[in-house]
């Protein structure tokens, strides 16, 4: 399991950004780990990555090191492919991971770096949860609820990208 912290500086550049790349901070425990909170020292998140027409990918990539100091490499990816309305929940609450040996960069993986591989799902309540702690500052509280709200919209308009109608296999293939 992980609990982490997603910021960004300027919410308009993130989305305006093909990355959609944000710092991401917080811990990971693992039993098979040692069973201990275990801090990220960088991590890194991107939103609604563009993987083809109406699919998209959540990737993490997050350094940390064991509890004996090793240091390690989670990565993981969310699917966002499969245009039904009923693949919204699964596909983005599900994570698949592997944590690899090393601080290693997207473009430096060795299969051979590889410690495990698991999947990570968000639970209903955990993702109520989520859903509250949103926070957007800016120099007035306008400029705050503004960002948030255009968060939202980016959000949503992503989710529709795959999900609404214009993503289905037939639109995919007439557009």
């Amino acid at each position: 399991m992980f609990r982490l912290t997603i910021a960004t500086d300027d919410v308009h550049r993130f989305i305006e950004d093909p990355s959609h790349r944000s710092a991401a901070s917080g811990w990971i425990k693992s039993d098979v780990l040692g069973g201990h909170r275990l801090r990220v020292e960088e991590g890194t998140f991107h939103l609604f990555v563009d993987e083809g027409p109406a699919s998209k990918q959540m990737l993490y990539r997050l350094f940390f090191s064991d509890a004996v100091g090793r240091p390690l490499t989670l990565a993981g990816f969310k699917d966002i492919h499969t245009h039904q309305l009923t693949a919204v929940w699964p596909e983005t609450t599900t994570l698949y991971t592997r944590i690899l040996t090393g601080h290693v960069q997207e473009d430096n993986e060795d299969p051979a770096a590889l410690v495990g591989c698991g999947i990570l799902r968000i639970l209903p309540t955990d993702f109520a949860w989520q859903m509250t702690t949103f926070r957007a500052r800016g120099p007035d509280g306008s400029a705050g609820l503004g960002g948030l709200a255009a968060f939202g919209k980016f959000f949503v308009g992503q989710l529709w990208e795959v999900y609404g109608p214009a993503g289905s296999p037939e639109s995919v293939r007439s557009g």
